[in-house]
């Protein structure tokens, strides 16, 4: 008899006395064979007909033939049998890609039994009633429940917890799985399609039946079952099962079960998704579910949401809130409908039972609410409070449900929109008989409400919501189902805040409580406005929640605008209804300015001493909506492509306004009152921004001219002439100035328009301003005149700032070709970059000639001085005339002095020139910097020195601020780059050339090799030929002569230039990270053990010189692998990757030393730089006591040299403070290596701090000793040290009490007191 798979899979079941997944994946397979294209073929049979016939070729009938082979292995008594029989059978339905309705039906009432405590016989779960009367079958169903209730169930075994968590781990593959489109029996009707969605129906009740009740059994919910048959008894033919999800209790279970059960649930939504898909598609997207469906899905959500409850691990919130939005998107848009079939043709109104349960879901998540977690250190499942919140905030906002209309929705109704704004509102602002209280995780109460704000914005603002139907929309579905009341209670709500934010302007959070309130209340605005106006009006809910929202809050703010003005309200009131005009829409703007315009001039038409308060809070008013109205109109032609408003709404307000503005202005002019005066100019300032001033007529542009002829007197006299402006503050002059360029950015570009008065008047000031501001000043660092150009330039249109640039570069050229040494266009440049706009960086990078440009300047700046008037004319006849011709030393000297003075007189431009390049707008003029520089390269006088000081650091200024560095390189060839870097870098190390001028290149050469798209190797090997010819000769020469002090310098310079170029290897990364392994391994062997191969070069290089030449050396690799490490950009783990790779080569030479007699060179010093670099983490006590010697060795022969040391060169004072630096590291980290060594450290200490001569550049040494030797104070040393060793410090320290420096002084006397106290 041949053998079947299931029978041997049976067997392995059986005779596997361990888990075996084998079998799972085995049954995956065989079943994912059988359910390919080729091998299906549809299925029309019964639910009867798959299980008695069927066939293993066929996935439905296969699974039929597995269920019923497993069936006595799961009913069996072993677990380990029953385990490996649902592996099996779980693989199985992973491997099937569709089921029939009919085999799911069955295989899933077989596995929800499965999920009980005990195994069940279904069969005893009802009562057949047929031909039995009324009484016995009351009488037989008393029976069955007093039989469930007293335990008696049939002598079943309880199946084990393994077993049900396998049980539902296959429910889940069940639920998920496809629906096969046959319907099992055949329809009366004869309808394909009909029969199809029945069948459907069918299949998305069964998926919610089987998902709750595999739950409430693994749940232990059958004595509660019990209880309610016998509760229920007599009341039908079988027992009431859907009763059972009133209660889970699913928080008794662990936490992973628990999450088992959640995914179940998730599972079974996968399968219910699916089938709504198929509906879709059969109905043309017209979804009629029956009644008894929609009352599934009611208890499915219901039972859901009854899940969170007492919830308390992170890891269940997370799933159980992700789940719940789930439920949300899938059942929502199904149940969110007023009419419904019931099945049998008939429609059921029932607006309460067939909604959503949105009220039951948001009771179980809202003391949730907001979310207060702090995870553990060192969490392996990261969840973060952020994490949770956004899961939570899911489901208040119900994010991803894609509702299908948006119907008014009345005061009193409920929905989860509605409910989670009440509960943000009620954060915001908790009423005093609320029980709300701020999270104790939050810092302050302002905190807590500005994170309320967010909140309400995430759940009523479009730019948060991820619906499918909200795309590309303007406004929210969710801002549409609220009610109008509640619109009208948060527009309250937020003004209120807002004025107590505005009251409490103490801290920045408050501040930015107030800017959220205004910014959310203007975007909601917008987006009423924008909703009512999109439905044409004609929708009375759609107008009036704008009209709820927005105009309830003008009627509210603004009679405050007259009668308290200057108040606290009114000044709250003012800036919150600005901020309302700003960005709440075009209907907003006019409202408001309807509304309060008229107030403020009324307020403005009396102006005595009595009001003078309410008269300046009424101008800031009228210029912050008038500010408002230029920010709406801009917002509306950058949204409407350009098009322009008509008629503009200030027209009607425009004339009164420049009236009352006017009549204030002559009120402080003639009473000299500044702050009068400031609040007019500023309203006129806003004016001139926002209005349009062709609407004035001939009177009304007579009386501006007149007011701007004497702001610009009072901008551009220097006060001798008016006496009136003598006491007018610095602020005051700003705010003219500023006003002043407005005026002529509006005057300027309306010359062909009819305000000729207006232009005449800008034409006449202009020159004056131009004049004023390019003059040299002493007084003052600038000019009022600066602050009107650059407002100017920052309000005119693009031609009005290249017309003001092209007259300061002009002037700027003229004042270079005159030698002036105070170069005051160029102060006037510098300042209109950094705060004159966008604008004025175009503008200096785009003109060309016949204008002036920056190319002018850089030429004026590179041009060699002419020579003398005589030497160009004819010689003189005579013999007394001749001249003996000057030695070359002369000549040298004298052209090196005039290039001093030229690169002086860059170095006192370029900061007012370098701003125009700091700018990623500059990067149109990276091309021309770039010739410019390559013809300077390689320099061959040194004039050409001089060029490059100005050429460089513009270069650098334009990489190190370009956006897209990659892309401006790009451009350029791979050969000239690589050419640039090696000519860059035979400057740098060339100490021939001046020092300036090499920095300068430095800055380039790194910054283009930061970016440049070249291959690492290619450019590290380039740049190591060169560098390492250079090394080598000047190594060569100090072997010749020690003393050579070019030599030494050069052998400086370039392992200064190795170094940096390692730190920009290592920050780089990439390829270029074995550039920096090599060149970090080559600084460490070079300063410990004086020889080692040239990165990529391979070139030996030693340091073949005598004992006190090499150790003077010694250092230079030393100190520059200290700066390289030393170095904190880039990734943060490069310095340990460095550090490990070098790190053994110091230990060994460590190990040498501690082996030697000899006294310790400087290599040490190699060991002190790691140590001040490392990490706290890689310091271990064997590094400690292996390094501890040679540090406490060099501090002692420093120590005693210490008088040589002083008066050494700095880069001997720079060993000892590396040196003393890793002594204060190593007693902070591994004291106890140093214990054994405290006499010797403390005697080196003291000789180190005695020393009482004054010298500036020796005091931090001092300091460092003296933090040492305190540090020694703290470890725990022995009490017969501690008592030999506190008097020898306290006498010492006696001698450096009157020290020269204050702060040695200061420091001497702490040290001192510390040790005298020590006991």
């Amino acid at each position: 008899m041949t053998t079947t798979p299931f029978q041997s899979w049976v067997a392995s079941c059986l005779t596997s006395t361990t888990p075996n997944t084998t079998l799972k994946s085995s049954a995956r397979t065989h079943f994912h064979n059988l359910s390919t294209p080729t091998n299906l073929s549809p299925s029309t049979t019964s639910i009867e007909q798959d299980i008695s016939s069927a066939s293993a070729s066929t996935p439905n009938g296969a699974l039929a033939l597995l269920v019923s082979s497993l069936r006595p292995v799961i009913s069996g008594s072993s677990d380990e049998a029953r385990i490996n029989a649902l592996y099996c059978l779980e693989g199985a339905l992973e491997g099937c890609t569709s089921l029939t309705h009919g085999v799911r039906q069955a295989v899933g009432y077989f596995l929800v039994e499965s999920c009980r405590n005990t195994v069940v016989n279904n069969d005893e779960l009802f009562v057949d009633g047929h031909g039995l009367s009324e009484e016995e079958v009351t009488a037989k169903l008393r029976a069955l429940d007093q039989k469930l209730s007293s335990g008696k169930k049939n002598d079943a075994s309880s199946y084990s917890e393994e077993v049900r968590d396998c049980a539902l781990s296959c429910l889940k593959a069940l639920l998920q799985s496809n629906l096969d489109m046959f319907p099992t029996s055949k329809s009366k009707s004869g309808s394909t399609v009909n029969e199809a969605l029945s069948v459907l129906h069918e299949s998305l009740e069964l998926r919610m039946d089987l998902s709750m009740k595999g739950v409430s059994y693994r749940c232990n919910a059958d004595e509660w079952i019990d209880s309610e048959r016998a509760m229920n008894a007599g009341d039908g033919y079988e027992s009431n099962y859907y009763d059972m999800y009133d209660t889970i209790l699913s928080t008794t279970l662990p936490r992973a079960k628990r999450s088992l059960c959640f995914s179940l649930l998730d599972g079974a939504l996968d399968g219910f998704h699916q089938d709504v898909i198929k509906i879709k598609s059969l109905s043309a997207n017209n979804v009629i579910l029956p009644t008894n469906v929609k009352r599934t899905m009611i208890k499915f959500a219901s039972m859901t949401a009854r899940c969170i409850h007492d919830e308390t691990d992170p890891r269940c919130l997370l799933q159980i809130f992700r789940l719940l939005n789930k439920v949300q998107r899938v059942m929502c848009p199904l149940l969110d409908t007023i009419a419904s079939d019931d099945g049998n043709g008939s429609m059921e109104i029932d607006n309460i039972l067939l909604l959503f349960p949105s009220t039951e879901l948001f009771d179980a998540i809202a003391p949730y609410y907001p979310v207060q977690f702090t995870p553990p250190k060192n969490d392996p499942h990261k969840i973060t409070q952020e994490m949770l919140h956004a899961a939570l905030m899911a489901v208040l906002c119900e994010e991803g449900v894609a509702l299908h209309y948006t119907q008014a929705v009345e005061d009193g109704d409920e929905n989860m929109v509605i409910h989670a704004a009440r509960m943000f509102m009620e954060r915001l602002d908790p009423m005093r008989s609320s029980d709300y209280q701020s999270p104790s995780g939050v810092d302050s109460e302002e905190v807590d409400k500005l994170e309320a704000v967010g909140d309400l914005s995430k759940l009523l603002l479009v730019s948060n919501s991820t619906g499918e139907e909200e795309k590309g929309k303007k406004w929210s579905l969710n801002m549409t189902r609220v009610s109008n009341g509640l619109l009208s209670e948060l527009s309250s709500v937020l003004s209120r805040i807002h004025e107590e934010a505005v009251s409490k302007h103490t801290t920045d959070t408050w501040k930015s409580l107030a800017t959220s309130i205004r910014q959310f209340a203007s975007s909601l605005a917008q987006s009423l406005e924008t909703f009512a106006v999109s439905t044409g009006g004609k929708d009375n809910h759609n107008s009036s929640s704008w009209e709820a929202f927005v105009v309830s809050t003008i009627n509210r703010l603004s009679p405050s605008l007259e009668s308290s003005l200057q108040g606290m309200h009114g000044r709250a009131s003012t800036a919150y209804l600005a901020s309302l005009a700003a960005g709440g829409g075009m209907e907003s703007l006019n409202k408001v300015l309807e509304s309060c315009i008229p107030r403020f001039l009324g307020v403005l038409s009396r102006i005595d001493k009595d009001s003078r308060d309410q008269a300046l809070a009424a101008m800031r008013g009228i210029a912050a909506l008038m500010s408002s109205c230029r920010v709406a109109m801009e917002r509306w032609e950058k949204e409407n492509n350009g098009v322009k408003i008509h008629p503009h709404p200030l027209a009607s307000y425009l004339p009164a306004i420049l009236e009352r503005i006017s009549v204030a202005f002559d009120a402080g002019v003639a009473d000299g009152e500044e702050s009068l005066l400031s609040a007019a100019v500023a309203a006129m300032e806003s004016m001139l921004t926002s209005a349009d001033l062709n609407l004035l007529d001939d009177v009304h542009v007579e009386q501006l001219s007149s007011a701007f002829s004497w702001i610009a007197e009072a901008v551009l006299a220097d006060g001798s002439s008016n006496e009136s402006m003598i006491t007018f503050t610095s602020e005051w002059k700003k705010s003219c100035a500023r006003t002043l360029g407005v005026f002529l950015a509006v005057g300027l570009q309306n010359e062909n328009q009819s305000s000729s008065r207006l232009h005449t008047l800008a034409e006449n000031v202009f020159p004056r301003v131009i004049e004023s501001a390019t003059s040299p000043t002493e007084t003052q660092s600038y000019h009022p005149e600066w602050i009107t150009l650059a407002a100017a330039c920052s309000n005119g249109t693009d031609q009005i700032a290249r017309k003001i640039v092209g007259v300061i570069l002009t002037k700027s050229v003229g004042a270079l070709q005159s030698s002036e040494s105070d170069c005051s266009p160029l102060k006037v440049l510098s300042f209109m970059c950094r705060n004159g706009g966008p604008r004025v960086i175009e503008a200096f990078h785009s003109l060309a000639a016949p204008n002036a440009t920056y190319l002018d300047i850089i030429h004026e700046l590179c041009k060699s001085p002419s020579n003398d008037a005589n030497a160009k004319g004819q010689l003189s006849v005579g013999i007394s005339q001749l001249r003996l011709p000057a030695t070359i030393t002369q000549e040298e000297e004298t052209c090196r002095s005039v290039v001093d003075a030229q690169i002086e007189r860059a170095d006192s431009i370029l900061p007012c020139l370098i701003p125009a390049f700091e700018s990623p707008l500059a990067a149109a003029s990276f091309g021309i910097i770039v010739d410019l520089l390559n013809q300077l390269l390689p320099p061959l006088s040194q004039w050409d020195e001089a060029k490059l000081c100005v050429i460089a650091p513009l270069l650098a200024a334009i990489l190190s601020n370009a956006q897209d560095i990659r892309g401006l390189l790009s451009d350029i060839s791979s050969e000239v780059l690589k050419t640039m870097i090696g000519q860059l870098s035979e400057f740098i190390i060339s100490s021939k050339h001046e020092m300036k001028s090499r920095a300068s290149a430095a800055s380039c050469l790194f910054s283009i090799f930061l970016d440049a798209d070249v291959e690492g190797l290619a450019v590290s090997e380039m740049i190591g030929d060169t560098v390492s010819k250079s090394l080598v000769e000047s190594l060569n020469i100090l072997c010749s002569d020690g003393k050579n002090i070019s030599a030494y310098g050069r052998v400086h310079d370039i392992f200064n230039f190795i170094g940096q170029w390692g730190s920009i290897s290592a920050c780089k990364g990439g390829s270029y990270s074995s550039c920096a392994d090599e060149i970090a391994l080559f600084l460490v062997e070079m300063a410990c053990t004086g020889a080692s191969s040239f990165p990529f070069s391979k070139t030996l290089v030693e340091l073949a010189l005598q004992s006190e030449d090499r150790d003077k050396v010694s250092m230079l690799p030393a100190l520059s692998f200290g700066s390289m490490i030393s170095v904190c950009n880039g990734n943060p783990f490069w310095r340990q990757r460095i550090v490990f790779k070098t790190l053994p080569a110091v230990m060994r030479v460590v190990q040498d030393e501690a082996k030697s007699q000899k006294s310790p060179p400087l290599g040490p010093l190699t060991v002190c730089s790691i140590l001040c670099c490392l990490p706290s983490s890689l310091l271990n006590e064997s590094h400690g006591r292996q390094v501890a010697p040679l540090l406490i060795a060099g501090l002692v022969q420093l120590s005693k040299q210490y008088i040589d040391v002083i008066e050494s060169e700095s880069s001997v004072v720079d060993v000892l403070g590396i040196n003393l630096a890793a002594i204060i590291k190593m007693l902070a980290l591994a004291p106890d290596c140093l214990i054994r060594f405290a006499g010797v450290i403390i005697s080196s200490l003291l000789r180190l701090c005695t020393y009482t001569k004054y010298n500036e550049w020796y005091f931090p040494m001092q300091l460092l000793a003296l933090q040492c030797l305190e540090s020694m104070a703290r470890i725990q040393l022995s009490k017969t040290v501690k008592l030999r060793e506190k008097d020898r410090v306290i006498n010492a320290l006696v001698n450096v009490i009157d020290h020269p420096s204050v702060i040695v002084r200061q420091s001497v006397v702490h040290v001192r007191n510390f040790w005298y106290s020590l006991s």
